[in-house]
């Protein structure tokens, strides 16, 4: 993917990554957005697995990987975020996508479908509903704005383990390698620095994380085509949610990912296989 910095309405730049696709497609775009710490490097294999036949975007949200942090931490919620990928899209002068939401950014994606439907081709939400459970709220809120500094590389790898472990119980060390690349960067001391604010923890412990009404959000978000994926051990979506979640929407395609749990990083072979079947569905 190809990185780009854009200009806010708020004087902050945005950065972004940008798949391109070589032949003149007709399909829509599909328009990544990241969890609550993670950025745009996490749909670097989504982007390369549908870069084929669809262009993949994927916004950095203020105060996540190069984009801008905000000096005011009260601006790190999801309304803010839908602003900013309205405006984003608006720049690039996209009319119509699938937007692809992890955790944060499957709220922001129904907050945008109650703002902007015409936005909308599609969407996938990933191991997000419109009820969070405490027991992953409260898991996240433990290191969220409060992971000890990391000294070195090893001291980075073992901090991104206490948030991402859970998540992945059969990962190697090369893939927890991979996993830090994209949380840390090299600091001008030659340390590991994170590539979020800190501040953002700040925001969820104040602010909370979703918006008001969020089941009214997730319907209005249903009536386009809707894929809503759960990682098999998540904490954060629970099993009754997701499936109170097909009852409402009785449209919604579902995908259980196998031995995952929040958040399912969208290159294991049975999100990819949900993943190319609904998008073939998307008129």
């Amino acid at each position: 993917m190809i990185g780009r910095f854009s200009k806010s309405r708020c004087g902050l730049k945005f950065f972004y990554r940008d798949s391109l696709i070589s032949s003149d497609s007709k399909l829509a775009p599909v328009v990544c957005l990241h969890g609550l710490t993670r950025n745009s490097e996490d749909f670097e294999d989504i982007a390369a697995h549908l870069k084929p036949t669809r262009r993949v975007l994927a916004l950095d949200f203020r105060g996540r990987g190069r984009s801008d942090f905000d000096p005011d931490y009260r601006n790190y919620f999801p309304t803010t975020y839908a602003e900013d990928v309205v405006e984003w899209l608006d720049h690039l002068k996209i009319r119509s996508a699938v937007f692809c939401g992890t955790s944060l950014g499957g709220i922001v994606t129904m907050v945008l479908a109650g703002q902007t439907p015409k936005l909308f081709a599609g969407a996938i939400i990933n191991d997000i509903g419109p009820e969070a459970s405490q027991d992953g709220i409260h898991r996240i809120s433990q290191y969220v704005g409060k992971l000890k500094p990391a000294e070195n590389w090893g001291d980075a790898i073992a901090n991104v383990k206490v948030m991402f472990e859970v998540a992945c119980p059969d990962a190697d060390a090369a893939t927890w390698d991979d996993i830090t690349r994209r949380t840390y960067r090299m600091g001008a001391d030659g340390k590991p620095v994170l590539k979020s604010d800190p501040n953002i923890g700040k925001a969820f412990q104040e602010l909370g994380g979703a918006p008001a009404d969020p089941w009214d959000l997730f319907e209005k978000l249903g009536q386009f085509p809707l894929l809503a994926l759960r990682g098999e051990f998540s904490d954060l979506l629970a099993p009754e949610t997701f499936v109170e979640m097909a009852e409402r929407v009785p449209t919604l395609h579902t995908c259980t990912v196998a031995n995952r749990g929040h958040a399912p990083w969208l290159n294991e072979p049975d999100a990819l296989a949900a993943i190319d079947r609904f998008l073939a569905s998307v008129p």
